[in-house]
């Protein structure tokens, strides 16, 4: 990301040996043209759902995530 100008290492004032990565104008934009792609298609894939689908979507989703950790956690 930095070879790519999105992010810059800058100085640490706390800490002389570590740097800070801070983003960029450029990364900024991407970062900015990303959320809204990903708004759009959200907006997209909900366009022919109702909210209680979405909700039903929403709560199998959360089940499974809560599966998924405790299997890998055990």
């Amino acid at each position: 990301m930095i070879k790519e100008g999105l992010i810059e290492s800058v100085e640490n004032p706390a800490h002389k040996k570590s740097k800070l990565l801070r983003i960029t104008a450029k990364g900024a934009a991407v970062f900015e043209d990303l959320t809204l792609k990903n708004a759009r298609s959200a907006e997209i894939i909900a366009a022919d759902m109702n909210l209680e689908e979405l909700e039903v979507a929403v709560k199998v989703l959360k089940q499974l995530r809560e599966k998924l950790k405790q299997a890998i956690l055990s």
